[in-house]
């Protein structure tokens, strides 16, 4: 079934997503740092973070609910095949 590969998918999304989000956040961290920057404020959003989040569970939910579909499918033709 292709449904496998939306499960991968999202798993994949999930992965680098997060790579991604720690990797940009120690950069940060290393880049200010190395300007010697006092009496600063930082604020760091992580709404990247969450979008790529929301697209994992999204890509599960939509796999999940496919899978379901086709075996609902699957199992209407062998009833029909069993009373015909």
């Amino acid at each position: 079934m292709n449904v496998s590969i939306l499960y991968k998918l999202g798993i994949a999304t999930l992965i680098l997503v997060t790579i991604y989000s720690n990797i940009d956040s120690y950069l940060l961290k290393q880049a200010i740092q190395q300007l010697e920057i006092v009496n600063a404020d930082l604020v760091l959003e992580d709404f990247p973070y969450f979008d790529g989040l929301f697209s994992a569970v999204g890509f599960f939910i939509f796999a999940f609910a496919l899978n379901k579909a086709i075996l609902a499918i699957e199992g209407k033709e062998q009833s029909l095949k069993k009373y015909c």
